[in-house]
């Protein structure tokens, strides 16, 4: 049987490897389990994360605390155990009970029902699961390990309660468990896909000083930022902490915690606060605090936590992130009814008041009523109330007009040209003119824009408002108009549209606007200040 000395706390994971490599090289061996050679059983497992397993059971007294060993579960691994022992009276008098930490690259699954593992360097000793199985979940593992920690009188108990308590451990709650009086908690979790998080909270630490935070969502990780954590005073807190004034100074706090986050992630958070001593303890948060940006707050509310947010070191990845979270939504189109193939369309973005959507069918229907030929017609519209009439109103269109009528749902009218591209990929559209939201031209802008429509002039025809500093509407190849879209590309506030007017083309007519764009979200404008190197660069 393979003896190491003692580990300290800090030493376990190394004395683990070492006898792991130990054991590989006693894989090749075979595995006779010989029922008197039986020393043991594990009753329960949980395997917290790839390469360790936490075991408890109870095995003859005289293995040892650590040792190498030989895992069997339909294919053989190598692996080493440490364990903490301790009396339990249902066990006969050579045997105690153990609480353990098994590395190795064998991992439990539900499916799992016999499994041994063979003790070195002899492999004749061994030890093996009961039937059933007891699979743990973290959470009730640490219950476990903190009731028998004060009765283990054989084994470094402290050792192993370091590795569960380790950087690396993920469990929900190790306040408990660590001994330590901290609490803490947060108040909101704003996240954003493909950037990090922002926290806002508070912990009451009497004893140790936070240097940095760590947050776990589902399996991913993700650290604060150097420089993106900042203390705030919580003078609400006092009754968890009473007499400690100088705690309560630096109690609250803000951070900016950066990672490869995804959609599917949001879920489960547990907080990682890290001391000046280099330990750690780990809390679970409410998951009602997480609020992802640009669905249940607007981007703009990271600026309550970072004032100068746009001239921060991050907010380049940070604008990355929300362009792409912004495109991709702008960019949905989602058709409503059979939507033909059409080689000239006309795109009207539907307005917001019903009494103006009357006014752009009446319109629709009486100038294309005696052209021939006419292009075909597809209407936008929010998932708001304009969508329960978009059926109706494509079939009084075709009836109209004669001509086919296709009807898309869209995010948001106010900035369209996204999910315009999207709507002439999927009709196959050569050539449009697109009309905006509220937009209502005059007849030489009718005339021309469906002539630029229906013609072959490449060249981009516009029709403007308010004295031409709005687009109104465009009349343009599909090709144009999509190199321009790669070239230059599209801002994502409130000059949505008017990028088109910098780019000049000939003016088909003017309009009249009677549906103006809502308050911009502060920080998108400045994420299309960077995106046209005009903010801070990193």
């Amino acid at each position: 049987m393979d003896s190491a000395p003692p580990p300290s706390d800090r030493d376990l994971h190394g004395v683990l490897t070492a006898l792991s490599h130990a054991a590989a090289d006693l894989v090749a061996q075979p595995l006779r389990p010989v029922s008197e050679h039986l020393c043991g059983y594990i009753e329960s497992l949980w395997s917290e994360r790839p390469g360790a397993v936490w075991l408890t059971g109870w095995v003859s007294r005289d293995v040892g605390q650590e040792f190498a060993v030989v895992v069997a579960d339909r294919r053989k691994y190598a692996g080493a155990v440490a364990i903490a022992c301790y009396d339990r009276p249902d066990l006969p008098p050579h045997a105690h009970a153990f609480i353990g930490l098994l590395q190795t690259d064998w991992q439990p699954t539900p499916e799992t029902t016999d499994v041994f593992a063979f003790i070195g360097p002899e492999l004749k000793r061994f030890i093996r699961s009961v039937s059933p199985l007891r699979l743990q979940d973290g959470p009730g593992f640490a219950a476990e390990f903190g009731r028998v920690q004060t009765l283990c009188h054989v084994g470094r108990v402290n050792a192993l309660r370091g590795a569960m308590l380790s950087g690396r451990s993920w469990l929900p709650d190790t306040g408990a468990l660590s001994g330590a009086s901290v609490k803490a908690a947060a108040d909101e979790i704003m996240v954003l896909p493909g950037f990090g998080c922002f926290v806002q909270g508070w912990i009451l630490s009497p004893t140790k000083r936070l240097v940095r935070l760590s947050l776990k969502l589902a399996d991913r990780v993700l650290h604060s930022m150097p420089g993106g954590l900042y203390f705030l005073p919580r003078p609400d807190l006092g009754s968890a902490m009473p007499g400690m004034p100088t705690l309560l100074d630096r109690a609250g706090f803000v951070a900016v915690l950066t990672g490869a986050l995804q959609p599917e992630d949001l879920v489960a958070p547990v907080l990682k606060a890290w001391f000046s001593d280099g330990t750690s303890v780990n809390f679970p948060l409410d998951p009602l605090a997480i609020r992802r940006l640009g669905h249940a707050l607007p981007f703009e509310a990271i600026l309550r936590l970072f004032p100068g947010a746009a001239n921060e070191s991050f907010f380049d990845r940070c604008a990355s992130a929300i362009r792409h979270e912004v495109t991709g939504r702008l960019a949905e189109a989602q058709p409503l009814n059979r939507a033909p193939p059409a080689e000239r369309v006309l795109v009207v973005a539907l307005p917001a008041q019903a009494s103006d959507v009357r006014l752009v069918i009446d319109q629709i229907a009486y100038r294309l009523g005696g052209r021939r030929p006419a292009p075909a017609v597809v209407l936008l519209a929010e998932l708001g109330a304009a969508r329960a009439q978009l059926p109706s109103l494509a079939a009084q269109i075709e009836a109209a007009t004669g001509a086919p009528c296709a009807t898309f749902l869209i995010e948001d009218t106010g900035r369209p040209l996204f999910a315009l591209a999207t709507v002439l990929d999927m009709l196959g559209a050569r050539r449009f003119l697109f009309l905006g939201a509220g937009v209502f031209p005059d007849a030489a802008a009718w005339t021309e824009g469906l002539d630029a429509c229906m013609g072959d002039d490449e060249a981009l025809a516009v029709i403007t408002a308010t004295n031409g500093m709005v687009l109104g509407g465009l009349a343009w190849t599909t090709a144009g108009f999509r190199q321009w879209l790669d070239e230059d590309g599209l801002p994502i506030g409130a000059t949505h549209t008017e990028a088109l007017l910098e780019r000049g083309g000939t003016v088909a007519g003017g309009a009249r606007l009677v549906q103006g764009s809502g308050r911009p979200d502060l920080l998108i404008e400045s994420v299309d200040a960077v995106r046209h190197g005009k903010g801070h660069a990193a």
